[in-house]
């Protein structure tokens, strides 16, 4: 398969189950919460020592902390939703993927050597799952997450039979 000149050269049909946005944007907002949380803790234990000023700079580091998850809850979710596009094709599965840095991954058939549908909790509790393709690459080998799990199973078990793989997980 020829590597495309750029990415507008692959017009992918496939994107992620819209649901993937609220699995991100709970996540992100989880991380912030746990970042902030400890950040405020630090602080209460800092100002209890005395040190008023290291305590309140540590308050001032947890106000900026969460200003910016709620901005990055709210633009990059949707964004990378937007940005994700995949597509299996009889030579391979192609994945893009990317908001800044844009990245297209054309994985053979042939040289995946396992493939995984995989639910965390949160994706269990929306009904989605992401496949994740192992090759033997040294860049790593594409995920494309926020897919149905249905979808995901049916697509791990079509790409193991077209890779010659003996079962999928």
């Amino acid at each position: 398969m020829p590597t495309p000149p750029t990415s507008d050269w692959i017009d992918l049909s496939e994107g992620l189950d819209p649901r993937v946005v609220r699995v991100w944007t709970t996540t992100g907002l989880v991380t912030g919460a746990i970042a902030i949380g400890l950040l405020l803790a630090a602080a209460g234990v800092v100002r209890s020592l005395g040190a008023n000023r290291v305590g309140l700079a540590l308050v001032g580091a947890a106000l900026i902390a969460a200003i910016t998850t709620a901005v990055v809850c709210a633009v990059w979710p949707r964004r990378r939703f937007a940005r994700f596009r995949w597509e299996m094709r009889p030579e391979g599965l192609i994945v893009r993927q990317g908001w800044l840095w844009e990245v297209v991954h054309i994985v053979p058939h042939a040289r995946i050597q396992a493939v995984d549908a995989r639910s965390g909790p949160l994706e269990r509790r929306h009904g989605l799952a992401t496949l994740h393709l192992r090759t033997a690459s040294a860049t790593g080998s594409p995920r494309i997450p926020g897919l149905d799990r249905d979808l995901a199973g049916r697509l791990a078990a079509e790409i193991a039979r077209r890779a010659g793989a003996e079962d999928a997980t």
